[in-house]
């Protein structure tokens, strides 16, 4: 866990946050729904 840990700080990885709607993907029909990072 540590090494993870490690890994993400080299990369300098941040949590972009996301505002405004639940989902950031739409199948074309509306039957699935995803939130893209």
């Amino acid at each position: 866990m540590v090494y993870r840990r490690q890994f993400v700080d080299d990369m300098e990885v941040v949590d972009v946050p996301v505002l405004g709607k639940n989902f950031s993907w739409f199948s074309h029909d509306g039957s699935a729904m995803s939130r893209l990072d």
